[in-house]
């Protein structure tokens, strides 16, 4: 069944930014397994190094021009784009278009900060997980222009990053999700009802066969599926 698309965002201290970008492009991490790293802005070094030499010259041009205040303790947030599971048979024609939905995104991002999309560009570390759930990692900094962005704290700033990551990706995969999911409605329920079979299933000659349903499913081969999938069950009575 297609899922509504997620959009989680969350904090990051001076430290959480320097292990957290380092684990988006771990590819030995544990939880990236099977998992493609694309690069879709910045490279991750620069933007550590960037962001760490600006946040301790803005405290230490505080220090010195003797204003008071706490130094802050959150240096970025981190968003997490999770595109619908039931989509990657559509991105996976044509990988480029994640990048396309990722810029427009920022686009929008820059116009709620009130900032130049150099300057976003510049303060933030994006990156594609291309996995069977596919999702985005954006991390920007709080320090924009050379001062505390407010907006991006906002429950409002959110609501737009995923109202925006919505709309990109229906134009630009062209899909309506409702007659996307009345179309393929079929095949999903087919596919789980096989994925159940298999689970449940003891023989391994049989689960062999059951395997190749689910790759004529997956390679949208319905037909040959129904046909293999009824040939199954008349075997197994």
């Amino acid at each position: 069944m297609l899922k509504n698309y997620v959009v989680r965002i969350d904090k990051l201290t001076k430290l959480g930014i320097y292990k957290h970008s380092k684990y988006l492009i771990n590819e030995k991490a544990s939880s990236h397994k099977n998992t493609k790293m694309i690069i879709l802005n910045n490279n991750v070094e620069d933007f550590i190094t960037t962001n760490i030499l600006e946040e301790e010259q803005r405290e230490l041009d505080k220090c010195l021009a003797r204003k008071g205040g706490r130094p802050s303790s959150e240096f970025a947030k981190t968003l997490t784009l999770n595109f619908p599971k039931d989509f990657k048979r559509v991105i996976d024609k044509d990988k480029t278009k994640i990048n396309d939905i990722n810029d427009l995104v920022m686009l929008d991002i820059a116009t709620f900060l009130k900032v130049d999309i150099e300057e976003l560009k510049r303060k933030s570390f994006n990156v594609c997980h291309y996995q069977n759930n596919i999702h985005i990692h954006i991390v920007i900094s709080t320090l924009l222009d050379n001062k505390k962005n407010r907006a991006i704290k906002s429950k409002a700033f959110l609501l737009m990053v995923k109202a925006s990551f919505t709309n990109h990706t229906n134009k630009v995969l062209k899909i309506v999700p409702n007659a996307y999911q009345a179309t393929n409605k079929r095949a999903f329920s087919l596919r789980d009802k096989v994925a159940i079979l298999l689970k449940n299933e003891t023989n391994e000659d049989n689960k062999i066969y059951l395997e190749k349903i689910l790759r004529d499913i997956k390679n949208n081969k319905e037909a040959n599926a129904l046909k293999k999938l009824g040939k199954y069950e008349r075997r197994k009575q």
